[in-house]
């Protein structure tokens, strides 16, 4: 898994399943004698045995070096590899596995003839690392697309070239965005790449892009009530039915389930609010609805109303330029 494990953990597993005990000298000489066999910490029984750089975690780390401009520090690897602490499990169901610290993974890094050392735990790619085919299509995708906003990518942005280009679900979107080590997290809704600097003023121009976004997304609506937003209807929605609800309703709203009603009271069905605020299932709700409608969302205590404005009968509506992405 990680490409290297310790005595203890052999020891334990002997017991457990071999219900043998050769104590700590043995199971050391054992391994001492065996090809391969490399101590990465002695003093706390950390070993390597045979070739590991093609081991689980080589691989991410392969990805990670594919995408760095700058060499990589032995803990800035170390916690993207945490960062999908969950990655661990979906590769191996082995029991009580061993997770190395920083200092042995260190060691262990050494030993990968496809790294370099630049100092004392920083690495970088070696001569001759080929990088084809270690990112996946999506990987290059999102890499392409926070290059071409400087280093400093919106969730939205990742999410309409990913699902436009590859046909992929919102769903897909959030997995690679949080499992894979090559993107780095700056803030709620923007990302950039590990080992690449981010131009002057990105992360500010990436914050304008959103506020510019949900300025759009939440209109100003003629007579709204205090409970009431209004959801934009995009080419976009149309295909992923999900809209923004409004920070102020989160207590309320998010991540639960709401009953819809139309605007005499009958109740249509049940729409979906996620814990980050997307409210989805109002398409289906509203089969007649088309990009440039606009749905006004009024919070009861029973759940929504929903009325349907279509674009034809739409009276002016306006963006309102104080609308922030906490909003």
């Amino acid at each position: 898994m990680f490409g290297c494990t310790n005595v203890l953990r052999v020891a334990g597993l002997l017991a457990l399943r071999e219900n043998a005990t050769p104590g700590q000298e043995a199971i050391e000489a054992a391994l001492e004698g065996a090809a391969g066999f490399r101590w990465l910490d002695r003093e706390t029984g950390w070993f390597a045995l045979g070739d590991s750089s093609g081991c689980s975690a080589a691989g991410r780390v392969r990805k990670m070096m594919a995408v760095a401009h700058d060499h990589l520090g032995t803990d800035e690897i170390a916690a993207a590899l945490a960062s999908d602490d969950m990655w661990m499990y979906r590769e191996t169901q082995s029991l009580g596995l061993a997770t190395p610290p920083v200092h042995v993974l260190r060691e262990l890094f050494r030993g990968w003839p496809w790294l370099r050392v630049v100092q004392k735990g920083r690495f970088a790619p070696a001569e001759g690392f080929d990088a084809t085919g270690v990112l996946s299509d999506g990987e290059q995708l999102g890499v392409k697309v926070i290059t071409d906003h400087d280093g400093v990518a919106c969730r939205f942005e990742l999410k309409e070239a990913l699902m436009g280009q590859l046909n992929v679900s919102d769903v897909l979107v959030s997995v690679m965005l949080g499992s894979s080590p090559i993107f780095e997290r700056v803030e709620h809704g923007l990302y950039r790449l590990i080992g690449r600097r981010v131009g002057d003023g990105a992360v500010n121009a990436a914050r304008g892009r959103v506020r510019e976004r949900n300025s759009h997304l939440l209109p100003v609506m003629e007579g709204a009530r205090p409970n009431e937003f209004g959801a934009r209807v995009t080419e976009a929605a149309m295909r992923n039915e999900q809209y923004h609800v409004p920070m102020r309703f989160k207590k309320r709203l998010f991540g639960q389930r709401q009953v819809v009603r139309d605007a005499d009271g009958n109740v249509l069905g049940e729409a979906r609010v996620g814990q980050a605020g997307a409210l989805a299932g109002l398409n289906r709700l509203f089969p007649q609805v088309k990009p440039g409608d606009l749905y006004r969302v009024e919070v009861l205590d029973e759940g929504l109303r929903v009325r349907l404005c279509t674009e034809a009968t739409l009276p002016a509506v306006e963006a309102d330029p104080q609308v922030s992405e906490q909003d």
